[in-house]
């Protein structure tokens, strides 16, 4: 009986590790129990992780005006507070679809009207105002971001117009040629 007794017992701890780890995983992200892991032994531990890609097109297409040059403005810009990990107002600026789909408060962009548009008008208030974004002790969007991204919704604010089918404008185009 000795026997069966520390086998259970063993058999209890070990799904009881299980379990635990699980639970901490999900609630604390798949790397938590490593990085609290003294000196080396979270480095042992630790899986490698690919970076992710940058925001752009996908490797060994042409580039769109939106992959290539206005998600990353966004990303960049926006992330932060309109990204992955967070979604103010519900809106998202990191995906087309996202963008697309808009907030609480409605859609972010007008197609084929930047002035109307609301992500512009947010960029383009004065920075004391409120509703000014993105908020002032964030990077600002450049001259050039603001008219590239007025450029893109003015032409229907596509997702599939190819870079070398655009006249960008002057500010914009150093934007554009990183791609």
């Amino acid at each position: 009986t000795r026997w069966a007794y520390r086998s259970a017992l063993s058999a209890l701890l070990l799904a009881l590790t299980g379990a635990a780890h699980v639970g901490v995983s999900i609630t604390h992200g798949e790397d938590y129990l490593v990085e609290l892991a003294p000196g080396g032994l979270g480095r042992w531990l630790a899986r490698p992780r690919p970076a992710p890609p940058p925001p752009g097109p996908p490797t060994g297409e042409e580039p769109t005006l939106f992959d290539g040059a206005v998600l990353p403005v966004l990303v960049e810009r926006c992330g932060e507070c309109h990204g992955a990990q967070a979604a103010k107002g519900g809106l998202r600026l990191d995906t087309y679809d996202a963008i697309a789909k808009g907030g609480r408060g409605g859609p972010a962009i007008i197609v084929g009207h930047a002035d109307a548009s609301p992500l512009v008008m947010r960029v383009e208030t004065p920075v004391s105002d409120d509703t000014h974004m993105p908020p002032e002790d964030r990077p600002q969007a450049t001259s050039d971001e603001v008219a590239l991204l007025r450029f893109w919704i003015d032409r229907g604010a596509s997702r599939e117009l190819l870079l070398r089918d655009v006249l960008v404008p002057d500010g914009a185009r150093s934007l554009v040629t990183k791609w």
